[in-house]
């Protein structure tokens, strides 16, 4: 990233290693003695927001920012105090979010004028609360209710905080100072439920780098530095155990960019088992990305292209950096996706900049390996997309509040001139910006409510049913009811969490409940049923899963599990002790499994990691095929009339007028059998379905709601 100021420091441009370029403009100067303000900062594909001050010598609010405009004109005005404290943001909508400051009960009496103490919503509640220590610490802070309080205490100033969770847990924290910068080197939460305290340790280099962590079970993760830059060069996983689960990953980085060009996964006998390079531009951008077993050599590779300014001297693409294409694993450029962006800015973008359809170096069309094309149509002032045609010709619409969010999405129908046959989702938001309700193309509607603090706490849909959540002070669903329209309690589900946050018993309707217990670093050691049964689980220094007992008291069955560097599981032993090992190369892909009841099977690999080959223990071999999207397009036998075959994007012959949209989807299966046949309206529903067996074909058709829910079948 490349930053650009002038004479006076002021901050000019801002331009990313994709070539992306922000410019800020000014009034005034420093140099003319003027008080420069910041008047517009724009993107370089010509969208701006701009900004309006309070007159100098307004009464409140002085200089201040009063106004920002976007692209599309929406504003958003601040206003102050006599302190110049920001007191309100009032949206686009006339909706306003308000701040409160300095209030006494909050500061324990002390005089803060820059204190902030509470946030009053849109809907004109108090939504949050912060509390000050007389010397203007921080000493808590919560939501409406006094739900999600944290409180601060500082028993040593600068080297130890205590905070007070929710659940009145406290978490003390060690600092150390390094180079100015406060680091936490031990956290130490209570834990009852524990019977003491867990604690992590953390150790750093002189330049403050994390450099050694512990965690609750006493593993340890050791980290290298290049100092000189103070880039991870090393980490070393379970640096501290002495049964085999060590792992170490290495990095090289570029000389100069702060991006890695390989990096190196090693098992605990120190063997090379991954491995995985980069490439660069002179941006920084990625060429090329490489996955390589380094046991065999085998790789994949993906290339990506960019607009250079030779392109965009010959009228090919717009903008430097943009990506043009990417070319997947498969060998050759059979699997290569295409981005097109729009040359010019719209004509009409001159005159009428807040409805501008697109600028120059919006994308416009991406194409995919096989010639499939989705074009985006029409884009607000703002740059968020209006309009979007997919590979079938079928046309989405999407609106926005004036707050940005999405309002509607419509799927057109046949009639472009009439929404009467557009399928048509609408959002609609309360003041705060929370989701308020969701209506369906049928017009069926589920609505959300909150509680003061912002919480979900009912869904409701359009006949009445409704699920209700009771909450504890953390946030966490301690009671679930659904009650039909009438009211009448349908179903009700319990929870019961311990003073880590954890989930300890969930409970029916009958109160039957199911217990879950914890080791120091969360993973779930037990789970006992409502009859009493235990199950309880062990984990390696990595937190992966090593043994199951199950029912403790019982049979005590238990299962054990081992894994690779790469955390692939490699080998299952039964309660009867019978093993199932499965082999991995280094890219992930699963080679082999040796089962007692399926004996030894194996695989093979495409390029892009697709599954080609699988050969069971009887040495009969069955071969897979793909397109170039990676979709499965066959499956051979060595006896052929078993074969399976697989059709997509064109439609069968026995498709109707408004039934072969089919790009994107199968559409037709053929086996030793017969033949099966798809056919697609434009919203993607499977509207007929003719099934050909010895000569016979047999068919059905499936008829939708408006929402896209299966009416009827014919």
């Amino acid at each position: 990233m490349v930053e650009v100021y002038d004479a006076s420091g002021l901050l000019q441009s801002i331009t990313t290693k994709e070539g992306r370029t922000t410019t800020l403009a000014y009034s005034g100067s420093s140099s003319s003695g003027e008080d420069p303000k910041l008047l517009s900062v724009t993107d370089d594909y010509g969208r701006s927001l701009s900004f309006t001050y309070n007159p100098v010598d307004a009464v409140v609010g002085a200089g201040n920012i009063a106004t920002i405009t976007d692209s599309v004109g929406n504003s958003v005005a601040y206003t102050y105090d006599a302190s110049n404290n920001l007191v309100s943001v009032i949206f686009p909508d006339g909706n306003a979010r308000g701040y409160v400051y300095n209030e006494a009960a909050y500061t324990q009496d002390a005089d803060l004028p820059g204190a902030m103490t509470g946030i009053v919503d849109e809907n004109g509640e108090r939504f949050a609360t912060f509390g000050y220590n007389a010397a203007g610490r921080a000493i808590s802070t919560e939501h409406a209710g006094g739900v999600d309080k944290f409180q601060f205490s500082f028993p040593s100033l600068h080297s130890t905080t205590v905070v007070t969770d929710p659940f009145g847990v406290a978490h003390t924290y060690q600092f150390q100072t390094i180079l100015g910068v406060y680091k936490a080197v031990a956290i130490s939460p209570e834990c009852f439920v524990c019977g003491g305290a867990l604690s992590v340790s953390r150790g750093y280099d002189t330049n403050g780098n994390l450099t050694s962590e512990t965690d609750s079970n006493g593993n340890v993760m050791n980290r290298a530095f290049d100092t000189a830059r103070n880039l991870e060069v090393q980490r070393v996983e379970a640096s501290n155990d002495g049964t085999g689960k060590e792992r170490t990953t290495q990095t090289d980085w570029h000389a100069t960019f702060r991006v890695p060009t390989e990096r190196r996964t090693y098992s605990a006998a120190n063997a090379l088992v991954a491995k995985y390079t980069w490439t660069h531009n002179t941006r920084g951008q990625i060429l090329t990305s490489t996955q390589i077993d380094p046991a065999t050599n085998l790789a994949r590779v993906v290339t990506t292209t960019y607009c250079e300014q030779a392109d965009v001297t010959a009228g090919t693409c717009p903008l430097v950096g943009l990506t043009t294409s990417v070319d997947g694993p498969l060998t050759g450029a059979v699997d290569t996706t295409t981005y097109t962006y729009y040359p010019t800015d719209d004509a009409t973008c001159a005159t009428a900049p807040t409805t501008c359809p697109h600028r120059k170096g919006d994308l416009w069309k991406v194409t995919n390996a096989l010639g499939q094309v989705t074009e985006t149509l029409r884009y607000d002032g703002a740059g968020r997309v209006l309009s979007v045609k997919d590979a079938n010709g079928v046309i989405t619409d999407l609106e926005y509040h004036p707050r940005g969010w999405l309002t509607a999405r419509k799927v057109r129908g046949a009639d472009d001139a009439s929404e009467a046959d557009d399928q048509v989702t609408r959002i609609e938001y309360w003041p705060t910006g929370l989701v308020k309700k969701v209506t369906q193309p049928d017009g069926a509607f589920t609505a959300y409510e909150y509680d003061a603090a912002h919480r979900l706490v009912a869904i409701a849909d359009n006949a009445g049913n409704r699920i209700e959540y009771l909450l504890d002070n953390a946030g966490n669903r301690i009671q679930e009811d659904t009650k039909d329209a009438g009211g009448n309690l349908k179903r009700t589900l319990s929870r019961l969490y311990n003073q880590l946050g954890q989930l300890a018993t969930v409970a029916d309707a009958q109160a039957n409940p199911t217990d879950f217990g914890y080791d120091a670093n969360g993973n779930t050691t037990s789970v006992t049923d409502t009859f009493g049964r235990e199950t309880r689980n062990e984990y390696d220094p990595l937190n992966r899963l090593k043994r199951t007992l199950q029912d403790v008291g019982g049979i005590a069955a238990e299962t054990k599990f081992e894994y690779d560097a790469l955390d692939n599981l490699t080998k299952v032993t039964d309660p009867k002790g019978l093993d199932t090992t499965y082999s991995y190369n280094g890219l992930g892909d699963l080679l082999q499994l040796s089962s007692p009841d399926t004996g030894t099977t194996s695989y093979t690999y495409d390029t892009a990691g697709n599954r080609a080959t699988q050969t069971d223990a009887r040495g009969v071999t069955t071969g897979y095929s793909y397109d170039a999207l990676n979709r499965l397009t066959a499956i051979t036998y060595p006896d052929s009339s078993l074969n399976v075959a697989y059709t997509y994007d064109i439609a069968p012959p026995v498709c109707a007028a408004g039934e072969t949209f089919a790009v994107g989807r199968l559409t037709a299966m053929t086996d030793g059998s017969g033949s099966t046949q798809y056919c697609y309206d434009r919203f993607g529903h499977l509207v007929r379905k003719v099934q050909t067996t010895n000569g016979q074909a047999f068919q059905l058709r499936y008829a939708y709601t408006k929402s896209g829910q299966l009416q009827h079948m014919v």
